[in-house]
């Protein structure tokens, strides 16, 4: 599964070209405000240059796909420009000639022809007029007092007035233009017009003496250009099959010839033009840079000149004839100062004559939470992160975040989240926190960080190839493994990309629910790479996506999880011709972003009411339960609104989304209940109640708390209404909303009311009782052993235990803490243990140890030093002490140990087949027969004691007996109590 990606700007631009005119959103307001209004860095790029004596014109980046721009009479770097509004969504460019600028206005599709023209002299600009072409006729170019149109039907050009009526001077194009998908293209004055499209070229004299024009047939040749003498164009692949090669043509517009023979200008081989302008001084033309990193080489020539290559490669095609000069007008955004460049055609150099206007930021990131926003752009190099307040739709102070991004921000309530590039570029930084507090950092692979998100004080980091959850205070991390995930609350709902699999997980208890099942067939990675979104609120999940199963399919659906039902998506479904690309929801609000580049809201309360956000815009976008923000694709700068000038009278519900809130205090580390509840809105006038014996049981005290940024911040010192100390206990906790109708607060799932406990800690608890074997073999075979306890009077819930051990006589250290009643405690051979415990607390407070119990682990049978003599042999099996024995029955043998301890325990086997023998320590005399029989097998048991010893080394001796019929003695181990 590829990282997660959604189209850019640059990507969409040939969709969004086909864009319509924007129009007002469904509902009334006061219309989206800027929040990133910083200026790039980035040197600004021109495109669609035209120049003519009454000035120029062209269009920006601008941060996004521009603006336009006039710059009246001749341009300097002082002329002052007046913006003629967004840069025309249609490859169809503004133009000036003369003194008349043409804006044309993209139709609703892609292949839609232009039927609308805005249009100003340069002496009312910016104010616009707009033609609207007549039925059957389409916009072709601009010819300085008229707009020049085309009828497909007939094969017919023509001239229209500015402000309509009716179609004169109308000639038969000698190249069928008609069977085109494109109408042609127009360039032209008040005296001719270069028409050209489908590979062929014609020039129309509008200054013939009868008034009526004359057409001209020119030939082959796309990209047809005027100057005041020629008519110049090129044409691609002039010699078969060398379709690379280049001829570059003109002819005088003056000519009488209806099919004149054009002259060559030059002949250029393995370079196809990217853009072509001439003047009657010369040429200039850009071909693709040797260096092929996306850049272009300029060559300019005299007519009666040697092409010469311009100093530097253009990073944009901006090319134009400047003014009635010789010149060329360029964009060197590559200069020592970036601006507008006059180059003679045939010079190496030029000079500076204009500055574009400064570039505005691209906003690569927006999140929105609790009356703040937070935007990632590229003012800088390094992507600098920014928050700023949002006050009914209207932006308010900024401040800086961080100086360095990776493009990618979130925010939920006091806590931030954004992705940072890190040294190994295998590798990504997640860093995290509180916006007043410092930031945390988590390293994931670079294949695994596709998108972040954040709910509370959960990071998800998903849309990469694995989801993980990392919380912001404790850093710790929860893989979801391969799945692309949404996170609410404790609720993180997952689409495995393997199955096709739906899921809600609780992040709280582990439980799962299942939204949709796998699909059936699938073969990893069977969700499509493409057009898949997943979004989350509490107990709602919404989805869509295509998988690759039996059966491929497209599906969408929003679930509710306290009714495990579904309602259809159609909003979301494959069947409409724009398909979305990400989506939002929240408290029944679902925001999508399409890809005809619209943004809607949809009132899923409301019978999916929809409303248009945007008719030209795109992701990043974000919402919360008051405010939506989006990136228009007219300058890609982040705005924002207010969600109620979509949905008037929308109320987001209240939901908790977990934080800091501690279970107890009564320490000297924690004197207060200091807790932190962290909610999905701002909430005033709220309670925090606090009760005995239950969340329903008797009020000991009432505090007011309202939220700051999401979060409710609140402390209550164990008191009770009247100010006394409470007693030692557990006490319960609920949240109230405020306003004229209190309501508990719900979790995120909207049907449980949110509570807690409190142990409230005045004295430390009583001594447990504790419970461990004298040797360890006396309730396992293994070196490990069972220690365990029991529970002091009122142990609260949530009481811990901590175990210390002290090893052969050394001092108590910990061995572990832990909430169990019993531990696993893994010795070693030779060794002895003494154990005490203590309870601890839900405040931390450390009560009484318990009595110390002494736990000897004895040495194997087969142990370092050990000497057998005679015959022995060994036996195996699970219940013997390390799963096997050593046993003889040959008179005599001995078996020889040493060790240092105080008591010495001999460990073997009792049987019906055992016998007798004789223990002898320190080389003293044997002692007296020593029986090893039963009536049944008995493994590990204690066969021969003696204490009181010295805390010194000791040896112990056993000498087989050799008894009759049951000649056996089995010694499975020894312990030295040290």
């Amino acid at each position: 599964m590829r990282l997660f990606t959604r189209r850019s700007a640059a990507v969409t631009a040939a969709i969004l070209l086909a864009v319509g005119v924007a129009v007002p959103p469904a509902t009334a307001g006061a219309g989206p405000a800027v929040i990133d209004d910083h200026d790039s860095h980035i040197a600004p790029r021109a495109f669609d240059v035209f120049s003519s004596t009454g000035g120029t014109v062209y269009a920006t980046d601008n941060g996004g796909f521009g603006r336009v721009y006039l710059a009246p009479g001749t341009m300097t770097t002082a002329t002052s420009t007046v913006d003629l509004g967004p840069r025309p969504r249609t490859f169809t460019p503004t133009t000036i000639s003369g003194s008349r600028i043409a804006m044309p206005v993209a139709g609703a599709q892609f292949d839609t022809p232009i039927t609308q023209v805005r249009s100003c002299l340069i002496g009312t600009c910016p104010t616009l007029s707009t033609l609207t072409i007549p039925a059957g006729w389409v916009y072709a170019g601009n010819a300085e007092d008229r707009a020049v149109i085309y009828h497909k039907a007939t094969n017919n050009l023509g001239l229209i007035g500015w402000t309509g009526g009716s179609v004169t001077n109308q000639w038969l194009m000698p190249a069928d233009y008609s069977d085109d998908d494109e109408p042609p293209t127009a360039r032209g004055d008040a005296t001719g017009i270069a028409v050209s499209g489908g590979g062929d070229v014609t020039y129309v004299n509008r200054a013939a003496a009868s008034g009526a024009g004359t057409v001209h047939y020119l030939g082959d040749g796309t990209g047809a250009v005027l100057t005041p003498t020629y008519v110049v164009w090129y044409i691609v692949g002039v010699v078969e099959p060398d379709f690379d090669q280049t001829h570059v043509y003109r002819v005088l517009r003056s000519t009488t010839e209806p099919n004149p023979t054009p002259a060559l200008v030059r002949a250029l081989t393995d370079a196809p033009i990217e853009d072509l302008v001439a003047n009657d001084f010369g040429v200039a033309y850009t071909i693709p840079s040797d260096a092929g990193d996306g850049t272009s080489a300029l060559w300019t020539m005299a007519y009666d000149g040697t092409p010469v290559q311009y100093a530097r490669p253009l990073t944009t095609n901006a090319l134009a004839p400047f003014l009635a000069t010789n010149q060329i007008l360029i964009n060197d955004r590559l200069a020592g100062m970036p601006g507008f460049y006059k180059v003679t055609p045939g010079s190496y150099s030029g000079s500076l004559t204009g500055l574009v206007p400064v570039r505005g930021a691209n906003t690569f990131s927006v999140g929105v939470s609790h009356g703040r926003a937070v935007y990632a752009d590229d003012m800088t190099a390094d992507l600098p992160l920014f928050t700023r307040t949002v006050t009914d739709g209207l932006p308010g102070p900024e401040s800086l975040v961080t100086g360095a991004t990776a493009g990618q921000v979130a925010i939920s309530g006091p806590y931030v989240a954004y992705f940072r590039y890190n040294a190994d570029p295998s590798k990504m930084d997640v860093v995290y926190g509180r916006l007043d507090g410092a930031m945390k950092t988590t390293t994931v692979p670079m294949s695994e960080s596709g998108k972040v998100a954040l709910s509370g004080r959960r990071v998800l980091v998903t849309g990469g190839a694995r989801t993980r959850v990392i919380d912001a205070e404790t850093q710790a991390v929860t893989d979801l493994g391969h799945t692309y995930a949404a996170i609410f609350g404790e609720y993180v709902a997952m689409i495995s990309y393997d199955t096709a699999a739906v899921t809600r997980r609780n992040l709280d208890n582990g439980t799962v629910q299942t939204v949709r099942a796998a699909v059936p067939g699938c073969v990893s990675p069977c969700v499509d790479d493409d057009n898949w979104a997943l979004a989350a609120w509490g107990h709602e999940v919404v989805y869509a996506f295509g998988h690759q199963g039996t059966v491929p399919d497209h599906v969408a659906g929003l679930w509710n999880g306290n009714t495990n039902a579904t309602t259809a998506m159609p909003m979301l479904s494959d069947a409409e011709g724009a398909l979305y690309t990400e989506v939002a929801y929240w408290s029944g609000l679902l925001l999508v972003a399409r890809n005809n580049a619209s943004v809607r809201l949809y009132d899923m309360r409301n019978a999916a009411t929809e409303s248009i956000v945007d008719t030209f815009a795109e992701e990043p976008f974000a919402l919360d339960g008051n405010v939506v923000a989006w990136r228009p694709l007219s300058d890609l700068k982040a705005v924002v609104r207010d969600v109620r000038d979509f949905v008037p009278g929308h109320t987001p519900a209240l939901r908790y989304l977990g934080g800091g809130v501690p279970t107890a205090f009564g320490t000297d580390a924690a004197p207060e209940w200091d807790a932190r509840l962290l909610l999905s809105q701002n909430m005033t006038g709220g309670t925090l109640t606090i009760h005995s014996g239950s969340t329903s049981g008797p009020v000991v005290k009432s505090i007011p708390v309202s939220t700051l940024n999401g979060e409710i911040s609140t402390t209550w010192d164990g008191t009770d209404g009247e100010d006394a100390d409470v007693a030692q206990g557990t006490y319960y906790w609920t949240l109230e909303s405020g306003g004229a109708a209190p309501a508990p607060v719900l979790r995120a799932n909207g049907s449980s009311p949110v509570s807690g406990s409190i142990f409230v800690s005045r004295t430390a608890l009583a001594a447990p009782s504790l419970t461990a074997p004298a040797l360890s073999t006396d309730v396992t075979p293994s070196t490990t052993f069972p220690v365990s306890w029991t529970p002091p009077a009122g142990a609260p819930a949530g009481t811990r235990y901590r175990l210390e051990r002290s090893i052969n006589g050394g001092a108590f250290g910990l061995a572990t803490t832990t909430g169990a009643l019993s531990v696993a405690y893994g010795g070693s051979p030779g060794t002895t243990y003494r154990f005490r415990v203590a309870a601890v607390d839900p405040a931390g407070r450390i009560g009484a140890f318990s009595s110390v119990r002494t736990t000897v682990v004895p040495y194997q049978d087969n142990a370092t030093g050990t000497v057998y003599t005679g015959s022995w042999a060994t036996g195996s099996g699970g219940s013997f002490y390390g799963g096997s024995h050593r046993y003889s029955g040959t008179a005599g043998s001995t078996y020889t140990f040493k060790a240092t301890g105080t008591t010495i325990w001999l460990v073997g086997t009792k049987s019906t087949n055992y016998g007798q023998f004789q223990v002898s320590i320190d080389g003293g005399a044997y002692s007296g027969l020593i029986d090893s029989y039963a009536s049944s097998v008995q493994y590990r048991k204690v066969l021969y004691g003696v204490g009181r010893l010295s805390n010194t080394a000791h040896t112990i001796r056993v000498r087989v007996y050799g008894t009759s019929r049951r000649p056996y003695v089995g010694i499975d181990g020894v312990g030295f109590l040290r």
